[in-house]
């Protein structure tokens, strides 16, 4: 009896298990059942997934060929580990534009105001941020970091409504804690100015150095640009004039334009002026608009050695297309008017 009982009990449950096979191949042949994941411990599974999205979708691998190109862009924009390259970094974000790439076109707006050509060209500036202008906002809001510093950059001269300090604190607190150079430098600048965020001076000169550390060019302009500053408590002049000088043999012309600024005065004497001279020639040859019509103005000054009109007139023909459709009460324009009347008057009595 007990025999009979084992044998039913055993056919019993060899029945259940072939129907219970059945049952889940018949799931599993509809799609309802992986028995991977009946099978495989957790990590396994995780694997047989990342196993199966190994290649990159298209969309995927252009934006990480966007991204490296705008981060080599910027790298030649502000000097990060290598030299100062506008030209480079305008050609680059021209390229990634005309492709489509709404954060590079952003660049590209910020690098046209505010690179060489800042009022010829600002019409097409103000046309390339319309287009990308939607896009733009949505990635920002979606948390991308580098679009976020692009709206960020095209808007720190708005009025400082609570809703746009919020943003920029927010936005370039996150890229010091990410290590996101250019963002630092947008802080550092806030800060420095005390625009949208509580002026901070000596915050400002932390992150600048810590820019510097990573060896950033601009970053070396503008601390060097502090140290030669009186309003700086603890500056120091020769420091921050070998700043400057490195940064500017380091391709950067607002080192020059700086250390000229900074050394420029009615009463310099003969060694001051020729050192003036040498910095306004190596901003113009990087093609700086303010330090190329007051380049003209030096050669022009009666203080100075009789100036090469034929020189002069080169150069104002250089910058006249840009300068002469500046607004009127623009700085370099009316330089640019002054030192035109007078060249005018020298090559007439010639």
């Amino acid at each position: 009896m007990d025999r009979k009982i084992i044998l039913a009990v055993s056919s019993a449950l060899l029945v259940l298990v072939v129907v219970l096979a059945g049952l889940l191949l018949l799931f599993a042949n509809r799609g309802t059942v992986n028995l991977l994941n009946i099978i495989s411990p957790p990590q396994q599974q995780v694997n047989n997934t990342q196993g199966s999205t190994t290649s990159k979708t298209p969309q995927a691998t252009a934006d990480a060929d966007y991204a490296a190109r705008r981060a080599e862009a910027l790298d030649c924009r502000y000097g990060i580990g290598r030299d100062v390259d506008m030209l480079e970094a305008e050609r680059i974000l021209t390229e990634l534009t005309d492709e489509g790439d709404a954060v590079a076109a952003a660049h590209l707006f910020t690098q046209i105001v505010i690179g060489l050509h800042p009022y010829s060209r600002r019409e097409e500036a103000d046309e390339i941020w319309r287009k990308a202008s939607d896009e733009l906002y949505e990635l920002s809001e979606s948390g991308d970091l580098e679009a976020g510093f692009a709206v960020a950059c095209a808007y720190k001269g708005v009025d400082e409504e609570k809703s746009w300090s919020l943003f920029m604190d927010r936005l370039t607190n996150r890229c010091v804690e990410e290590g996101f150079i250019p963002g630092i430098l947008l802080r550092a600048e806030l800060l420095m100015k005390g625009r949208h965020l509580e002026q901070d001076r000596y915050e400002s000169i932390r992150l600048y150095q810590m820019c510097v550390d990573m060896d950033c060019v601009a970053a070396m302009t503008r601390l060097g640009n502090i140290n030669m500053s009186v309003d700086y408590p603890e500056h120091d002049m020769e420091l921050g004039r070998a700043m400057l000088e490195q940064a500017g043999e380091r391709g950067d012309p607002d080192a020059w334009y700086q250390l000229v600024y900074r050394e420029w005065t009615d009463e310099m004497d003969a060694a001051t002026r020729d050192r003036v001279e040498l910095h306004l020639r190596k901003a113009w040859k990087c093609g700086e608009i303010g330090a190329s019509i007051r380049l003209v103005k030096l050669l022009l000054d009666d203080s100075g050695p009789a100036p090469d009109l034929v020189e002069c007139r080169r150069i104002m023909d250089e910058i006249g297309p840009e300068l002469s459709i500046a607004p009127p009460d623009d700085d370099n324009r009316l330089l640019y008017d002054e030192c035109a009347a007078e060249l005018e008057q020298l090559e007439g009595g010639r």
